[in-house]
């Protein structure tokens, strides 16, 4: 999927560059507008959901089950909160992975950026986010 949209953004910009407008290209090609987006919600809604949302803060919950990655999404600087005891991977995108253990119902901060969350336990695993806005 991510492949065939890649390809279709480079027959795009290659039918620009060279004057012909849009390249014309078969299949069916529906692209959701937020292809970019990082919003944990709109890029990985089966891992996330919405609990909470007022000005001042936004709570996420998230669910991994064992042995699973989410998509890469981008949080500003956050409050985790572990409900089940966690053994969790932040893989950053300036390429330094942090490793976090942790039991239900202790709390971290962590810093801003983009990231992958994996989960390094066989076990389903649980946590809440909790970022200022």
């Amino acid at each position: 999927m991510v492949q065939r949209r890649v390809l279709l953004l480079l027959g795009l910009a290659a039918g620009r560059s060279a004057g012909q407008g849009p390249t014309r290209l078969r299949g069916d090609f529906n692209l959701p507008p937020d292809i970019f987006a990082t919003d944990p919600l709109k890029v990985d809604p089966r891992r996330f959901r919405l609990e909470q949302e007022n000005e001042k803060l936004r709570t996420i919950r998230a669910r991994l089950g064992g042995r699973e990655k989410s998509y890469p999404i981008a949080l500003h600087g956050h409050l985790i909160v572990a409900i089940s005891d966690l053994h969790i991977r932040y893989a950053m995108d300036n390429g330094e992975p942090s490793e976090h253990r942790r039991a239900g119902g202790r709390a971290e901060w962590h810093p801003g950026g983009k990231l992958v969350i994996e989960n390094l336990s066989d076990k389903p695993c649980e946590f809440l986010i909790v970022e200022p806005k």
